[in-house]
């Protein structure tokens, strides 16, 4: 390989790790104030948040796409009242809800 594309690969590399090394404060200030943010995972939402009283799941199509679907899973809490949506396992979106 010359030089040019081995600078490029450890370039994108460098920019993978600071990318990771964000995310992971991100989420660590996120766990350590007990607070779920996008991205996070089914199993660490139970574990800051505990199982939900009621969990709904459907298979969506990707928008934009004829072929493609992904899963969501709507998980909702009765005290405090709050919804997280996970679409492919990962949280997309968390709403206070009215009751």
């Amino acid at each position: 390989m010359n030089n040019s594309i081995m600078d490029n690969l450890l370039a994108a590399g460098l920019c993978l790790l600071l990318a990771l090394l964000v995310i992971g404060a991100y989420f660590s200030q996120a766990i350590e104030q007990g607070q779920v943010v996008m991205g996070m995972t089914t199993s660490l939402v139970v574990e800051l948040w505990g199982e939900p009283d009621h969990k709904s799941t459907s298979e969506v199509r990707k928008e934009g796409s004829w072929f493609l679907s992904i899963t969501r899973e709507t998980w909702t809490y009765d005290n405090p009242a709050r919804m997280v949506v996970f679409e492919d396992g990962l949280v997309a979106r968390i709403e206070q809800v009215e009751r």
